[in-house]
């Protein structure tokens, strides 16, 4: 097993989750003039909820989610990190724990939806555009990948 000292891999309808979707709606929907919907959470047990916890204060200030789309392919979404902890690496160390933790778990593939502001950190961190741009949520994504040979 992976053990990281401020990254935990957290229950669904915990305290913990319960946190993280506070922080998703607050950095992800908010801005966006969106709300999340009760069917959005349906699913949501069967995901791996990440988080990150910040150094002596022990909050959630760092989420992801990975959805597994069949034995290869794991799904990245709903990457967040509280605004005053932005620009510090959380994003970036979430992110890689996840890749490690996909990889260890059998992994081969991570796939997700970028908005067109984070393409440059995901291609910074080795993935690669795989499709066309496209619309969700009201703002223009692109598919992106990166794989584990």
């Amino acid at each position: 097993m992976l053990y990281d000292p401020h990254v935990l891999t957290i229950s669904y309808g915990t305290p913990l989750y319960d946190a993280s979707v506070a922080l998703r709606d607050m950095v992800l929907r908010k801005p966006l003039g969106i709300r999340f919907a009760p069917y959005q959470f349906r699913e949501e047990w069967k995901q791996l909820h990440l988080v990150y916890l910040a150094p002596g204060i022990n909050e959630v200030v760092g989420v992801l989610v990975l959805s597994p789309l069949d034995r290869h392919r794991v799904k990245m979404r709903q990457v967040a990190v509280h605004p005053d902890f932005q620009g510090q690496g959380i994003g970036q160390y979430l992110v890689q724990f996840s890749e490690k933790y996909a990889k260890y778990m059998g992994f081969k593939e991570v796939v997700l939806h970028a908005r067109m502001s984070a393409v440059e950190f995901y291609k910074k961190i080795g993935y690669s555009q795989d499709g066309d741009v496209f619309e969700e949520v009201g703002l223009l994504h692109v598919r992106m990948q990166k794989s584990f040979v």
